[in-house]
């Protein structure tokens, strides 16, 4: 397996245990809203480490502001988003183990901090994962679509449920939205993950 797949199967698996976090969009959304503030914490203390020159102390620091981040969003989110700050705060320090994998795992070229450019720095972390942002707000859409009937959105008591449809003779469907159905979306996602990268490579190297 070459690093490229490998970097990105790294990803989808980090990825992964938060899926049973999202059996909601509202939960996919602030989960997502999350990861982003704790790579923002990793791209900050990077930098700082790297302007200030004690890259000997890279990780400890990162990892010092990566559960700072995770700590203060739960705290920012208790006085906006109560209910879900307390229901999601176990996945938001998942998110900010994912985050720091993530972080690592794709920033070799912030060693342009040395010349200050640190919104250089926070784009390739954030271009790098976006796709995966996304991959997960879909899934959580689509197992509340595919689980209620609906589709939901944080607000101070809770989450506003949007109805699209009656799913109630269907409980089947419901399955989706559960942890065990969170379980199984995560092994399809890898699976048809891996599955496409592999054709993809090789139609590649048929062409060439």
């Amino acid at each position: 397996m070459n690093s490229k797949l490998s970097n990105s199967m790294i990803v989808v698996l980090l990825l992964c245990p938060l899926v049973p976090g999202t059996g909601r969009f509202a939960y996919g959304l602030y989960l997502a809203i999350a990861l982003f503030f704790i790579l923002f914490f990793a791209v900050t203390s990077r930098f700082l480490v790297l302007k200030s020159g004690f890259k000997e102390t890279e990780h400890y620091v990162t990892l010092l502001f990566v559960i700072s981040g995770a700590v203060i969003f739960n705290k920012v989110m208790s006085f906006f988003l109560p209910v879900l700050a307390y229901t999601l705060e176990f996945y938001v320090y998942l998110s900010a183990f994912s985050g720091l994998v993530l972080f690592f795992l794709f920033s070799k070229e912030t060693e342009t901090a040395f010349a200050g450019d640190f919104k250089g720095i926070l784009g390739n972390v954030f271009f790098v994962s976006i796709k995966f942002f996304i991959l997960f707000l879909f899934f959580g859409a689509l197992r509340e679509i595919a689980g209620y009937g609906s589709l939901s959105v944080p607000v101070f008591s809770g989450i506003r449920v949007i109805s699209l449809f009656h799913v109630a003779d269907y409980p089947l469907f419901k399955f989706a939205a559960s942890t065990e159905g969170g379980l199984v979306v995560s092994a399809i996602m890898i699976c048809i993950f891996r599955y496409s990268y592999v054709r993809y490579e090789s139609e590649k190297r048929k062409v060439n």
